[in-house]
């Protein structure tokens, strides 16, 4: 729960902890090719699913439909991400390749939001809160029909295990209101007292800091 807590204290404070580099190139739906302190590096996109390993176990969609919802979201990124110009992200893990949340409009989260990724919930590093905000995005361009929703919902829902979506897939209500401060204050309720003041005192100095 604390490692929980700390990873969002970290995205939450992203900009006084940011990492800077330059892009080199866009690699796939969730890799960007970066320089950073003059070394060539891969980051990833926490949260992100690819389209070409979404729930393969379903036979209802073709590659090449895959590789269409690929570029799609490729020329998405594209729109969002100049080649040669200067990003800012918080690294979430590091495991040979840095996880990363993009600060540009929350990129991560925006991709989902706006119709053109799938969320990858088995992206160990991602906190719960976070899993469970970028699902909701998701289902929100979903009822919508916003980006690849409104040009072939039935393939993507075929891309989709919805038994381990929670946040509405089951259910007609829409709740599109979790933001990064709400899923902070829940898991701040979940810890003791005593850890709980001291991670407040944390945050409290990361705000400060960050004005």
């Amino acid at each position: 729960m604390i490692k929980k807590l700390m990873l969002s204290i970290l995205l939450l404070s992203s900009t006084l902890l940011a990492e800077k580099a330059i892009l080199i190139d866009i690699v796939s739906e969730n890799i960007l090719k970066v320089k950073h302190k003059n070394k060539v590096e891969r980051i990833h996109l926490s949260g992100i699913e690819l389209f070409s390993k979404a729930n393969n176990a379903t036979k209802n969609i073709n590659l090449d439909i895959k590789e269409e919802f690929k570029k799609e979201a490729l020329a998405y990124l594209a729109k969002h991400l100049i080649v040669g110009s200067e990003i800012k992200y918080a690294i979430i893990s590091n495991d040979g390749i840095k996880k990363v949340w993009l600060n540009k409009n929350e990129l991560n989260y925006r991709i989902i939001r706006d119709g053109y990724a799938l969320v990858n919930l088995n992206d160990y590093a991602l906190p719960s809160g976070f899993k469970m905000r970028m699902s909701i995005a998701m289902k929100y361009a979903k009822d919508r029909k916003i980006g690849l929703w409104g040009k072939k919902e039935k393939e993507l829902l075929a891309l989709i295990d919805t038994t381990k979506h929670i946040c509405g897939w089951k259910h007609k209500k829409n709740a599109t209101g979790i933001t990064k401060m709400a899923i902070l204050r829940e898991q701040q309720d979940a810890l003791p007292k005593s850890v709980r003041v001291k991670e407040l005192k944390y945050l409290a100095i990361l705000s400060s800091a960050n004005n």
